[in-house]
C-alpha cells in the first residue's frame, strides 16, 4: 500500500514537471513567433 502511494506521488511529480517544462517551451515558441513576425513586418531589425 505504501509503495503504491509512493509510486503515485512520483508519477504526479513527474507529470507536474513535464507540464511546467512544456508550458515554458510553448512560451518560448510564442515569443520567437512574435519576434519573427515583427522582423517580417519591418518593425524590428
Amino acid at each position: 500500500m505504501l509503495e503504491a502511494l509512493q509510486n503515485y506521488g512520483f508519477d504526479i511529480v513527474i507529470l507536474l514537471a513535464l507540464l511546467v517544462i512544456s508550458s515554458m517551451f510553448v512560451g518560448v515558441c510564442c515569443h520567437a513567433y512574435s519576434r519573427y513576425s515583427e522582423i517580417h513586418f519591418g518593425r524590428v531589425t
